[in-house]
């Protein structure tokens, strides 16, 4: 009786394990030719479609996505989403990733219990982990966890560094630097101050290897894919170079060297010159309108001021130059007095002034109208250095 139990359960082990078996087969095998047929037909609809525009979380996933077509013949749809117009916003985004960020992979190969539109992933990492773990049959950009598991481990560590430190810090860093609608110091020193500091930790872990995870000087992998499409935008900050961390700038070439790394950038560059809106996501683009618009709105200011000075000032000297007894001059001065007299802050100010009225080529009642808006202007910005060349020029 014992006996054939055991031969029984025998045999029904040894079926599981053949079903097993002949189950593992035929998905790697139905895998295989879905992306094969998928690759060679055009008309059929591709495997994945991911939603993205052209930031370090955006371009990490379509590095990835490159790499696995070159070795597996993966192919996918693109979708680029208009930030500038919170397209990541409307609903139907949100129903696929309920915060409203970029990138979103769709996955059409896993209908997700039953559902039709596929399975999407959200969240540049989780995207990384999901495509290595369903489409990297031969473990080319990560780490197997049973074979290897401690290398497995550090990958994480690495990608989890990255994902919870360099791209907020940085992000919140570029915010402030770049696009934030008011100058704030803590803020701007705060975020770039702890953005350094983390370029630092990445120093020290490629002081003697390559790459970030992996055994002996590392092997390329997702924890790298993860973490330098953020580092290699360190200009965006700033920053003119990578010369005081030496080790990161040397990872950073030997990532972007990579064919699928420059594919990757051209897709983008020339989507920036063929789509207009594209150009908006770059922060090189918005930081220069920033800068346009805050010109414009500045020099609308100052000829506002300028008329409104020499229409009052006109006023003014007809009425306060004794009836014209004093000559242009005079009266300049006369008024700058009165101005000093009222805006004592400015003694240093209106010394220079007074020494340069004399010499001054402009009409001295026009001279008389610039300047004390010049000096009210100084109060009021005394960061700004507009003032100070406008003051050269006159001199």
């Amino acid at each position: 009786m014992i006996l054939s139990n055991l031969l029984a359960r025998s045999t029904q082990n040894a079926k599981m394990l053949n079903d097993a078996t002949t189950y593992t087969h035929r998905m790697i095998l139905t895998r295989s030719l879905s992306l094969t047929s998928g690759h060679d037909q055009r008309n059929l609809r591709k495997p994945f479609e991911l939603y993205t525009a052209g930031t370090p979380n955006g371009r990490k996933v379509s590095i990835l996505l490159e790499e696995l077509k070159s070795v597996y013949g993966l192919d996918y749809n693109v979708h680029r989403i208009d930030l500038s117009r919170n397209v990541q916003k409307e609903p139907w985004f949100i129903e696929m990733n309920p915060n409203g960020r970029i990138p979103v992979l769709v996955d059409n190969n896993n209908n997700h219990n039953g559902n039709r539109k596929g399975f999407a992933i959200f969240e540049s990492a989780a995207i990384l982990l999901y495509l290595e773990q369903h489409y990297d049959f031969s473990n080319q950009f990560w780490f197997n966890p049973n074979l290897n598991p401690n290398d497995y481990s550090t990958m994480l560590q690495w990608i989890f560094f990255s994902h919870g430190g360099i791209g907020p810090m940085q992000g919140q860093a570029n915010h402030f630097v770049n696009h934030a609608s008011e100058n704030i110091p803590y803020a701007k020193k705060r975020y770039l101050d702890e953005t350094k500091r983390l370029y630092g930790v990445l120093e020290i872990r490629l002081t003697v290897r390559e790459w970030l995870a992996g055994s002996g000087r590392g092997i390329y992998s997702i924890a790298d894919i993860n973490a330098f499409p953020w580092v290699r935008g360190y200009n965006y900050l700033n920053i003119e170079t990578l010369d005081e961390w030496p080790n990161v700038k040397e990872w950073v070439e030997n990532a972007v060297g990579s064919d699928f790394v420059q594919t990757n950038d051209h897709e983008w560059d020339a989507d920036h010159r063929t789509n207009p809106k594209a150009s908006l996501y770059n922060p090189s683009f918005l930081t220069a309108v920033h800068a346009g618009l805050t010109l414009i709105t500045k020099g609308f200011a100052w000829y506002t001021m300028i008329v409104s000075a020499i229409s009052s000032t006109r006023s003014n000297v007809a009425i306060e130059s004794r009836s014209g007894e004093l000559d242009e001059k005079e009266s300049s001065r006369y008024l700058l007095r009165r101005h000093y007299h009222y805006h004592p802050r400015s003694s240093l100010f209106s010394a220079l002034v007074f020494s340069v009225i004399p010499q001054l080529s402009l009409s001295t009642r026009l001279a008389s109208s610039l300047l004390p808006t010049i000096v009210g202007y100084t109060h009021a910005y005394p960061g700004d250095t507009l003032p100070q060349l406008v003051l050269s020029l006159l001199a």
